[in-house]
């Protein structure tokens, strides 16, 4: 497959990764198996030769012993213990050829797997890549995945062989394959974190890829190791032969070894204020070799307690178009052309701990009905040391939602919503409107069904109308009319959805003053799930909360002491997720950003060191 110049200068760096991934995979398990089939006659022919010669020389030296013995059971013992010893000795080379047999079937089926991930790549992109480059450098890395997976799966089981005892008698007596399968899986370093393949790569890469000139070695072009498999496979074999087995003897188990996150320093904050981050595709750049963010994530902080709550975060093709939708509004939600990993971090930790991290509207959800507070009562109650009522919140003097009871009072609520399901059981009820809506408590005896056609009157409350949505869980109404001031300057070539719901609203209302607060009244859950679907009410509700709480987004500092600091102290991680909740909200959010900020300075610095220029210079 061969790429024009534009195009390889724009993959280059991916090509470089698959390479380390799958070509050296193929090269380095093609030549163990070759090695395997060369070996195995010889080892063979070994054990048959001591099958034939312990017993024989057994049989001897017992006949000798008992030659001058008067016993009439000399000769009898020593052939016994001839029949004996060859039957052990036979069993022990079926053993060895046994065990051969299974390594050389793996290290094949390896790399026949690995081959077919390059034939795949070379069928699917061949005179294709130009034009298409971001879905070529996809495919690359779902190759690498792909690989990683399979040589993971191989080590896995070497390791196991090597941990159990031979296929012999004490074998069938006392071997536990799953005890010892998972003493393996417990000792094993994760297939991200380990790359014995990639040893071969960073001392062979430059020189050792490329055909030398006259005057001296220069890299080659990336696809010419494609170009050329053959040529190039022999000469890897040959390459990587004693990096390998210094890998499988422990030679260089700083390389092998499993990485833990560095600690949250100085060193950690530079790398990350240093990356400039525009959209969706500079921060994907980041995770080089995993199949998106939640691949990362997921891989990266599987053991990490600072994240153990929100991990891992399910990935699927949805939250991640969610999360290219939302990153490509950079300057929409910090009002800035690009931002820093460290910013990435801390509002990517807020989500997570909100959603999962699942970029959408994402409504807060209500308990089943076999549930303490089930359904509508989840939002309507006060929950001790879990949350405070949306119907009656902790704050009295300045309440950021309306009652119940006094919604079901109100002509312009009545207006809008006293058609729909369940109104009359509560307007029309034997001595008024219960005083019950007006409280924290939710009338026992009201089923609290999370249903349109039976609740849908209920449901228009702001106790449940206004209850979290989007990226930080926007809540009350107090926050969503900054949303309807902002919606109602929506143009129809912005977001015709948006729009829509807004002219509606205009025509609903009178104007004046007080205009903000009766669409707030008179708006409807469902225009509410209408708008927080669309990315650009995603990104403006981020936008909006931060810009009337002094704009957080845009107060971190690049002091590692200073976000470490208090929730007190301006630009520290506590102060900015302190921002979005109190409590102990920050105290949950806040390692949550220092652990991914120490992530994304790990990997990144993992791919730079892979990528710098190594000495041409191989183990001989």
């Amino acid at each position: 497959m061969k790429l024009d110049p534009d195009t390889q200068a724009l993959v280059e760096d991916d090509l470089v990764s698959f390479i380390q991934d799958v070509i050296l995979g193929i090269a380095w398990y093609t030549g163990k198996y070759k090695d395997a089939e060369k070996a195995a006659k010889w080892y063979i022919a070994a054990n048959a030769a001591v099958v034939v010669a312990v017993p024989g020389a057994i049989t001897l030296i017992g006949s000798h012993l008992v030659a001058g013995a008067a016993s009439p059971y000399g000769v009898v013992i020593a052939q016994l213990s001839s029949i004996l010893s060859g039957t052990f000795a036979l069993q022990k080379t079926v053993s060895a050829w046994y065990s051969q047999q299974r390594n050389y079937a793996a290290w094949y089926k390896c790399s026949s797997d690995l081959k077919e991930i390059y034939y795949n790549l070379i069928r699917d992109w061949s005179g294709k890549a130009k034009g298409g480059e971001n879905a070529f450098v996809g495919s690359l890395a779902l190759g690498q995945e792909t690989a990683r997976k399979i040589m993971q799966a191989e080590r896995l089981d070497f390791y196991t062989r090597l941990a159990l005892p031979s296929f012999d008698v004490l074998d069938m007596l006392t071997a536990s394959k799953d005890k010892a399968a998972t003493l393996v899986t417990s000792l094993v370093p994760e297939a991200k974190e380990v790359k014995a393949i990639a040893i071969g790569m960073k001392a062979i890469q430059g020189a050792s890829l490329a055909p030398k000139a006259p005057e001296a070695a220069a890299p080659a072009p990336v696809s010419r190791l494609a170009d050329q498999p053959g040529i190039r496979t022999s000469t890897l074999v040959a390459a990587m032969k004693p990096l390998a087995a210094a890998s499988l003897q422990g030679g260089v188990p700083d390389l092998l070894a499993a990485q833990g996150l560095p600690a949250f320093d100085q060193a950690v904050v530079d790398a990350c204020a240093s990356l400039t981050l525009k959209g969706s595709a500079d921060i994907l750049s980041l995770f080089g070799g995993y199949h998106g963010f939640y691949d990362w994530f997921n891989a990266t902080f599987h053991d990490v307690p600072d994240v153990a709550q929100r991990h891992p975060s399910p990935d699927t093709a949805l939250k991640r178009k969610n999360f290219s939708d939302f990153w490509d509004q950079i300057q929409v939600v910090f009002g800035k052309d690009s931002i820093n990993a460290l910013e990435f971090s801390a509002l990517m930790a807020v989500n997570l701990e909100e959603s999962r991290g699942n970029l959408s509207a994402s409504p807060e959800e209500m308990n089943g009905m076999d549930h303490p507070h089930p359904g509508l009562a989840y939002a309507f109650d006060r929950i001790p040391g879990l949350k405070q009522s949306y119907n009656l919140p902790n704050d009295r003097q300045n309440p950021p939602n309306r009652t119940a009871l006094a919604l079901f009072q109100d002509p312009d609520f009545l207006r809008a919503h006293k058609d729909r399901a369940g109104s009359a059981s509560v307007l029309e009820r034997s001595g008024g409107i219960d005083p019950r809506w007006g409280g924290d408590i939710w009338p026992s005896d009201v089923p609290a069904w999370v249903d349109p056609a039976r609740n849908g009157f209920i449901m228009q409350a702001d106790f449940y109308k206004f209850r979290g949505r989007g990226v930080i869980q926007t809540t009350w109404r107090s926050d969503y009319r900054s949303l309807i001031e902002w919606a109602l300057k929506v143009s129809k070539d912005q977001n015709a959805v948006i729009a829509s719901v807004a002219d509606r609203w205009r025509s609903d209302t009178r104007t004046g003053a007080g205009q903000i607060d009766e669409i707030a009244t008179i708006s409807s859950n469902e225009d509410w799930d209408r708008i927080f679907g669309e990315a650009l009410a995603l990104a403006q509700g981020v936008r909006i909360d931060s810009r009337d709480k002094g704009d957080y987004l845009n107060t971190l500092s690049a002091d590692a002491a200073v976000l470490d600091a208090g929730r007190r102290v301006p630009g520290s991680f506590l102060n900015f997720a302190a921002h979005i909740n109190g409590g102990d909200y920050p105290d949950r959010v806040a390692p949550m950003m220092k652990a991914l900020a120490c992530g994304i300075a790990r990997t990144v610095g993992a791919q730079v060191a892979s990528r710098q220029p190594r000495s041409p210079t191989l183990p001989v």
